[in-house]
């Protein structure tokens, strides 16, 4: 079967896999029992064979491993896109949307995953472009199963801090507006509120969730019990 345009890499793009792993990037082909990691060491390029606990290390020429590259893309795609997320990650997070915006696109470019893409681009043009009925029911999904919180962390390299915290509340913000109210939206904004070290804010949002909520909602005990104890320190505090 010939190879798909998606499943091709451009020679641009193989030289920047490269430079990521020569700079101490290394990429991991495979699950954990049995894989094949690929790393540059000591002016080297290097494979590293594990099968079930037994590793066999053997060296590459550059070609051999462009090779490699060329014949499995979707397995070096990551580490194309990678630098860009990080970039677009201090972007997004410093609120300097125009270059997030620019490093959106080097992404999409890549051909970094979709959904999260879709979702921050979506935010940045947020209200001079409205979603499109597939996005918004999307965004419902990943506000549902706190998807976005994951999003969030991966953007801060899972790194918490206030500035995080005030960035994923005026998110959340956003994304209200474009969808409405939806089942746990007011307790993620919750956990960015708590993040940001806004105790009443965090007690708002977990209220607002409480009373948008059927009690038998799975997450509900827990919201509740969060609720009343952050009550509880609020008045004693």
């Amino acid at each position: 079967m010939s190879r798909t345009n998606a499943d091709t890499l451009s020679e641009q793009h193989k030289d920047e896999i490269l430079a990521e792993i020569r700079a101490g990037q290394s990429v991991v082909v495979g699950v954990s029992r049995c894989h094949v990691l690929y790393s540059f060491s000591g002016g080297r390029w290097c494979r590293e064979d594990f099968d079930e606990g037994r590793t066999e290390e053997s060296e590459l020429a550059e070609s051999d491993l462009r090779s490699i590259i060329a014949s499995s893309p979707s397995d070096f795609r990551r580490t194309l896109w990678a630098p860009w997320w990080r970039r677009f990650g201090e972007a997004f997070l410093r609120q300097d949307d125009v270059s997030a915006r620019g490093f959106l696109e080097e992404m999409r470019v890549r051909r970094a995953p979709t959904e999260w893409l879709r979702i921050l681009g979506a935010v940045l043009t947020w209200p001079e472009t409205k979603p499109e009925p597939d996005l918004e029911q999307l965004i419902r999904e990943e506000v549902q199963s706190t998807g976005l919180r994951s999003m969030m962390m991966d953007l801060a390299e899972w790194r918490t801090s206030e500035s995080l915290g005030r960035r994923g509340m005026a998110v959340m913000d956003c994304l209200i507006e474009m969808i409405g109210p939806h089942p746990r939206c007011w307790e993620m904004r919750a956990d960015f509120a708590q993040m940001a070290g806004d105790a009443v804010a965090e007690l708002a949002d977990l209220e607002r969730e409480l009373e948008a909520t059927p009690p038998d909602a799975f997450w509900y005990p827990q919201v509740a019990t969060r609720a009343s104890e952050l009550k509880r320190a609020l008045s004693t505090g």
